[in-house]
């Protein structure tokens, strides 16, 4: 197992080696992000890369868009997971082409399966930002009782911020371990989850997202979750994914690997995120496609391929029979929701799961899909 582990992580460091240098850190101002990838294993072909994503900046509740034009969470782990579904939105649609070279059969109408023994895995040079960062030091054996103030320096901790934190703000609320949290933003707090809430949510759900839930049979979720970093803990990572909301681990193998990678935590988290899939590739700044000027914000100019609402026309463009007369983000989430034959229990029961921990999304997200 080990083996395979290592030849994973180093395909994935080797192909993020060989990506440009734009959007990468400068490791003469000590600049450092988080790499994380989604690795096919094709029967009797090896492993590939399909979907590479870097970053660990997030914008703050006041600097977020309504409008679906900006790329809210650019950690590592987001930024990999929307590349990701923008490969898989061309695979579906290649199998529904009837095409040969795609990862996908068609199982019944509008409706497709990952061909047989293939499979997926996804590596992050870090672990997730919230819960799962969230673990002994080496001389630290137990984590069960609530976290003392004298105990701050026994434990490494995570900079997301717990839903409890505006009722309580003492150190035994703030660290408490199983929370919902968000992330810390620039400068102001900020309505995205942590990457652990979220990769929880993706455990279940699948890492294909609502969108093509319509389509898929069932969910696309990893056999392998790879972390590297010696502050990663197995132990950590299981409890934010699957027990602390008494969830399934889908037959999940969680491994870490002690491959590490160059652009590791340093003095200076790096500005931009990159994103590589076989059909794209770029870099966001501030939600934004890097090297826009002011005078094209909120408009196409200026929107990352990855942004809420150019995933959606994409999606919809490609599927356009499926979705006539649907002319929002909403209309066309929700009619997706409703097609799938898993989406929508299993969604509500972890939204019910998230409430119990003080936290409810509202989603606000509403615009047009009509160019």
């Amino acid at each position: 197992m080990k083996a395979k582990i290592d030849q994973i992580v180093q395909l994935t460091l080797d192909f993020y080696a060989k990506l440009p240098k734009k959007g990468k850190p400068c490791l003469d101002k000590k600049e450092w992000t988080v790499l994380s990838a989604f690795v096919l294993q094709r029967p009797n072909k090896g492993f590939e890369v399909v979907a590479l994503g870097t970053g660990t900046k997030c914008l703050g509740k006041d600097e977020v868009s309504i409008n679906g034009d900006l790329v809210h969470d650019s950690h590592a782990e987001v930024i990999a997971k929307r590349a990701f579904v923008l490969y898989l939105i061309e695979e579906v649609y290649k199998a529904f082409e009837g095409q040969e070279n795609t990862i996908f059969e068609v199982t019944q109408p509008k409706k497709v399966k990952l061909k047989s023994d293939f499979t997926f895995h996804f590596y992050s040079s870090f672990p997730p930002c919230g819960d799962a960062t969230i673990a002994p030091k080496p001389d630290v054996e137990d984590l069960s009782e609530p976290l003392k103030k004298k105990a701050k320096m026994d434990i490494h901790r995570t900079g997301a911020k717990s839903s409890l934190d505006t009722i309580s703000r003492s150190q035994d609320v703030y660290h408490a371990l199983g929370a919902v949290r968000t992330k810390p933003g620039r400068g102001n707090p900020t309505l995205s989850l942590s990457c652990s809430d979220k990769m929880a949510k993706w455990c279940q759900l699948g890492f294909q997202g609502s969108l093509l839930a319509a389509f898929i049979a069932e969910p696309i979720i990893p056999q392998t979750i790879v972390v590297g970093n010696s502050q990663t803990s197995l132990e950590s990572l299981n409890r934010a994914l699957f027990t602390r909301f008494d969830l399934d681990n889908q037959n999940v193998t969680l491994a870490k690997t002690e491959l590490n990678f160059h652009h590791d935590k340093d003095e200076l988290s790096c500005d931009a995120s990159l994103f590589w899939n076989p059909l794209t590739n770029g870099v966001i700044v501030q939600g934004r496609k890097q090297g826009c000027i002011k005078k094209h914000y909120g408009t196409t100019k200026a929107q990352s391929q990855l942004c809420r609402k150019a995933i959606a026309v994409a999606f919809k463009r490609k599927f356009e029979k499926d979705f006539e007369g649907i002319k929002t983000y909403q209309g066309l989430k929700a009619k997706c929701r409703q097609s799938s034959d898993f989406y929508l229990p299993l969604y509500n029961a972890l939204n019910e799961k998230f409430k119990l921990n003080n936290y409810e999304r509202k989603e606000k997200d509403e615009f047009s899909l009509i160019s």
